[in-house]
C-alpha cells in the first residue's frame, strides 16, 4: 500500500529526483524511507510510464535486489538498470509488480 502511494506521487509529479548526483533518484521523505533500502528509489520515466524501483538490499558494484513497479505495456527487462547487464531474477509479485535483482 505505501508504495502505491509512492508511485502515485511520482506519476503525479509530487515526488521528482532530488539527489544531486544521480537525476534518477529521489531520497524519500523521512516518513517513507522504510519502503526501500537506504531510503532512496530508482525512477526511469519512459514511453509507457514510469518505472520505479524499491530496493530491499543493495550490494557491492550496483548490485541489487527489490520490487520494480512496471508501467502497463512496460517490459521490466527494460528497465535503466538491467542496460548494461539483465536481470538475474525476475519474478511477477503483481500485475504491476515484478521482484528483481542483478
Amino acid at each position: 500500500t505505501e508504495r502505491v502511494r509512492i508511485v502515485e506521487k511520482v506519476e503525479n509529479g509530487e515526488l521528482l529526483p532530488n539527489v544531486d548526483t544521480n537525476k534518477n533518484l529521489i531520497a524519500l521523505p523521512r516518513r517513507d524511507a522504510t519502503v526501500s533500502a537506504g531510503g532512496d528509489i530508482v525512477i526511469e520515466d519512459a514511453d509507457e510510464g514510469v518505472y520505479v524501483l524499491f530496493l530491499t538490499s543493495r550490494g557491492l558494484k550496483h548490485s541489487f535486489t527489490g520490487f520494480l513497479r512496471v508501467p502497463p505495456n512496460g517490459d521490466p527487462k527494460k528497465f535503466l538498470e538491467f542496460a548494461g547487464k539483465p536481470p538475474s531474477q525476475l519474478l511477477r509479485y503483481d500485475r504491476e509488480w515484478w521482484f528483481v535483482a542483478n
